[in-house]
C-alpha cells in the first residue's frame, strides 16, 4: 500500500534540514520504523528536527535508517533497542510504505522511502534511550 504524506507535512520535509547521521547523508534514505500498541495507545518518540531553519519537537515512531549491509528486519530490531531498549519477540508484520523526495531550491537532493512494521510484541519496557 502506498500512502502519500499530507502537503503540510512534504512542505515541513522539504523545508527541514538533513537529520541523517552524517555517513549515510548523499545517499537515499531508507528506513524502517515500528507501530507498538500499547494499553494507552501507539507508542511515539519524541525527537528535535531543524524545520524551517528553526528547531522544533517532533513524533515520531520509533525507527531509524538502514546502514550500509542491514536488512530491514535488522534495522528495525536495532533501532528499537537504541530508541526504546525493547527486544522484538516474533516476526514483525508489514503494514505500509512511504516514499517522497527532499527538495532544496527546486532541486531534488534525495529521495528517501520509509518501511513500517507492526511489532505485537516485545522484551522490555519501553523508555526513551540516548539515541532519542
Amino acid at each position: 500500500m502506498f500512502r502519500r504524506l499530507p502537503r503540510h507535512a512534504e512542505r515541513m520535509v522539504r523545508e527541514g534540514s538533513d537529520f541523517r547521521e552524517r555517513h549515510l547523508r548523499g545517499v537515499d534514505f531508507l528506513g524502517s520504523f515500528g507501530v507498538l500498541e500499547t494499553a494507552a495507545g501507539v507508542l511515539m518518540v519524541q525527537n528535535r528536527r531543524r524545520i524551517g531553519g528553526v528547531e522544533v519537537p517532533v513524533w515520531d515512531l520509533p525507527g531509524g535508517q538502514v546502514e550500509p549491509g542491514e536488512l530491514l528486519g535488522e534495522t528495525l530490531a536495532r533501532e528499537l533497542r537504541e530508541e526504546i531498549g525493547v527486544e522484538i519477540e516474533g516476526t514483525p508484520r508489514f503494514l505500509f510504505f512511504q516514499e517522497g523526495e527532499r527538495v532544496t531550491d527546486g532541486q531534488r537532493d534525495h529521495a528517501w522511502r520509509s518501511f513500517f512494521w507492526a511489532v505485537p510484541a516485545w522484551q522490555g519496557d519501553p523508555a526513551p534511550r540516548s539515541e532519542i
